[in-house]
Order: structure tokens, then C-alpha cells, then sequence
């Protein structure tokens, strides 16, 4: 039967496992059963810095969805995404993991807004195809704004014909929608009626 505590002991094995496979990987020992061309050894040191961002995510991920947490472990996977982050600043999922923790600690981690915005921003720059990222790092800085009057202006900025030219038509229908219904809150019903 499969404890949590037990979970626990295998992701340490496997975190052991991991750590000891990039080390060799990465430092490249020079004992005779790892020596090899420099060629050889530089692709080997590559792939292995390409796939340890993905490797520390995985980790982390694993103990994100233990079905009881404390607080540490929560520090060593926010850590662990943090670190792969750094590691591996073209990784997508690692991008993406960083942007769910943030969201997920947004009440209880002090700059976890501007974290979400900076994996927001990085993963629009790796994948400018991805419309969902870059409409949520527009709307997170539009909603950054202090008043309503601020969204407002900002919301409109993006509803030009230039800006809709950048962005695009389903995005900035998106963006209406949303300036229509912050219109309607303020109590603006003309304005909520025009976009």
C-alpha cells in the first residue's frame, strides 16, 4: 500500500536519481567510463542543460500534486520552478509552470502578480502564436491600473484601429467585451451598450 509518506521516500530517490544524472551530464566527469570527444561531450552537455529545466518541473509538479503539502515543500517547489526558470529561460513549461504557481499563490506569495506577469510576458515572447498568453499579460496590466478611468483609457488604447491592427480581431473583441462590462460596472450603461 502506497503511503504518502512512502510517495515522499520515492521522490527523493528519484530527485537523487535525477540530480546525480545531470551532474555527470553536465560536469562532464573525465573518468574513462565518461570520456568522450569534445564534440561528443559539448552535445551531451547541451542536451543535458536543454533537459534539466524540464527534469527540476517535473519534480516540482510531483510535489505540487501530493494530496497533503506543508509549507516546505511548498518553498521547495516554488524553489524548484524558480531554478528552472533560470536554467532554462527558452523552456516553455517551465515558463508555464511558474505562471499556475503564481496564479495558485497569488493570495499567500508577496510578488506572485509580477511573477505571473513575467511568465506571461516570456512565454508571448517564445510562442507569439499563443493568444491566450498575450491577452492575459494585457488584461493582468490593464487590471494593474488604480481606478476605473485608468482600466478604461487602457482598454481603449488597445480597441484603435492601429492596436487592433497588432493584435488582432478576436483579441481586441475580447478586450471590448471586457471595457464593455467594466463600462457597465461603473455604471457607463451607453458605453457598456457600445462595445
Amino acid at each position: 500500500m502506497h503511503t504518502r509518506f512512502h510517495r515522499l521516500d520515492i521522490l527523493q530517490s528519484s530527485l537523487l536519481i535525477s540530480a546525480v544524472a545531470v551532474l555527470i551530464g553536465v560536469l562532464g566527469l573525465n573518468s574513462s567510463l565518461y570520456a568522450q570527444e569534445g564534440d561528443v561531450q559539448d552535445q551531451m552537455e547541451a542536451w543535458a542543460l536543454e533537459r534539466l529545466p524540464q527534469i527540476v518541473v517535473s519534480r516540482a509538479a510531483e510535489i505540487l500534486e501530493l494530496p497533503t503539502m506543508v509549507s516546505s515543500q511548498l518553498d521547495i517547489a516554488t524553489c524548484m520552478v524558480l531554478a528552472s526558470v533560470e536554467l532554462g529561460p527558452n523552456s516553455i513549461p517551465a515558463w508555464e509552470k511558474l505562471r499556475q504557481l503564481a496564479i495558485a499563490l497569488r493570495g499567500d506569495l508577496e510578488n506572485a502578480e509580477e511573477l505571473e506577469l513575467e511568465a506571461l510576458k516570456e512565454l508571448a515572447r517564445l510562442d507569439p502564436s499563443n493568444h491566450v498568453a498575450n491577452l492575459q499579460r494585457i488584461v493582468l496590466n490593464i487590471n494593474r491600473k488604480s481606478t476605473a478611468e485608468e482600466r478604461i483609457a487602457a482598454y481603449k488604447s488597445f480597441l484603435t484601429a492601429e492596436a487592433i491592427e497588432k493584435i488582432g480581431n478576436e483579441m481586441a473583441s475580447r478586450l471590448a467585451f471586457d471595457l464593455a462590462i467594466l463600462e457597465r460596472r461603473t455604471g457607463n450603461a451607453d458605453a457598456y451598450a457600445e462595445y
